[in-house]
């Protein structure tokens, strides 16, 4: 199974300045600050709760991750 495509978070966003924005299905918006190291997507929420995230394929269509935020799942992204 490749992964399944991002329910709770259907469209993310990442910005220039190291912050992020998680969008949800109910309207909420979740701001996080981000780094990527290695394979790693490491994100601070602003409560300061840390979530590490590995890459598992980054291509020029889509990005998979082994959960993000606090989702275990694996997660597919398209660009």
């Amino acid at each position: 199974m490749r992964g399944e495509k991002q329910v709770n978070y259907p469209y993310i966003e990442f910005f220039d300045n190291d912050s992020a924005v998680f969008h949800s299905r109910a309207d909420t918006i979740y701001q996080f600050t981000f780094s990527i190291r290695k394979d790693s997507l490491y994100l601070v929420d602003i409560y300061g709760k840390k979530y590490v995230n590995k890459i598992m394929e980054l291509n020029d269509r889509s990005v998979i991750f082994e959960g993000i935020a606090d989702v275990t799942k694996t997660q597919v992204y398209e660009k």
